[in-house]
C-alpha cells in the first residue's frame, strides 16, 4: 500500500473509540536543532521525563524537508497550507 493509505488506516484506528488508548500526540510545540544550543538536551529531557507524552525526531530527514516545501514557490497560504498537512502526516 502507498502512503496515503496507510495514514489513512492509522487515523481511522485513531478513531476507534473502543481502544482504551489514545495513539496520536496532538504537536503542542517543537524543539528546532541549532549547533551547541542545548536542543538535544531539551529533547532528551523532555523524552527522559515522559516517553508515551514526548516524541523526538533527531536530525529526521522527513520533517526538514517539509519545512523547506515552500522554500522554491510563492510563500501564500496555500503552500502553507500543504506544509502543515503534510507537517501533520510525517509528525503524526
Amino acid at each position: 500500500p502507498d502512503l496515503k493509505f496507510v495514514v489513512q488506516e492509522a487515523r481511522k484506528r485513531d478513531l476507534d473509540t473502543t481502544q482504551p488508548f489514545v495513539k496520536a500526540i496532538p504537536p503542542r510545540g517543537f524543539v528546532f536543532h541549532e549547533s551547541r544550543c542545548g536542543s538535544t538536551l531539551v529533547a532528551n529531557s523532555l523524552i527522559a521525563a515522559n516517553p508515551t507524552a514526548h516524541r523526538v525526531y533527531s536530525e529526521s530527514p522527513p520533517p526538514v524537508a517539509v519545512m523547506r516545501h515552500c522554500e522554491k514557490q510563492p510563500l501564500n497560504e496555500s503552500c502553507i497550507g500543504q506544509a502543515a498537512a503534510l507537517l501533520r502526516d510525517v509528525i503524526y
